[in-house]
């Protein structure tokens, strides 16, 4: 009698266990469509920017530069601000 009870509580948490990873297995499967989607999305916006970025630099190289290298600039101060106070 005992034994059986140990089987039947060994079967009934295998089905769980079963339940549970199909369970994960379609949350999964809906995250994977989701990040492909926003891949899309990303790719797509990535190349709006880059094609922005040229034809900014195409119409005014002197103007392009001297905003990238305050851009840089920006970055490198806030680096060195962060370094400084934390």
């Amino acid at each position: 009698m005992e034994e059986k009870d140990k089987i039947n509580d060994l079967k009934s948490r295998l089905k769980t266990l079963q339940n549970v990873a199909i369970e994960i297995n379609s949350a999964l499967a809906d995250q994977n469509k989701k990040m492909e989607s926003n891949e899309s999305l990303f790719d797509r916006c990535f190349k709006q920017i880059n094609t922005s970025i040229r034809k900014i630099k195409a119409v005014n190289r002197k103007r392009f530069n001297s905003t990238l290298y305050m851009f840089l600039f920006t970055v490198f101060m806030c680096m060195l601000l962060y370094v400084f106070l934390f």
